[in-house]
């Protein structure tokens, strides 16, 4: 659908009060994102996803962690 003449002048405003990310979405540039941001590669840590423990429980919940500020940082 095509705004036409209103496009850019009808949304001002978006608000979400829930955010969840059950299938995170994958693009082109995510491991270079997550690599900037965190400085080491993402694709050894992809099996914590899945439930695993690599290394020791503490690296696993710290990639978590950088995992989902990375995609805080990509959606603000």
């Amino acid at each position: 659908m095509d705004a036409g003449n209103l496009a850019g002048k009808t949304l001002r405003y978006f608000h979400t009060d829930s955010w969840e990310l059950g299938g995170l979405n994958w693009t082109k540039t995510m491991r270079a994102e997550f690599r900037k941001r965190r400085g080491y590669d993402i694709i050894p840590y992809l099996p914590v996803l899945t439930g695993k423990i690599l290394t020791s429980r503490n690296i696993s919940n710290r990639f978590l962690f950088d995992l989902r500020r990375t995609v805080g940082d990509l959606v603000a």
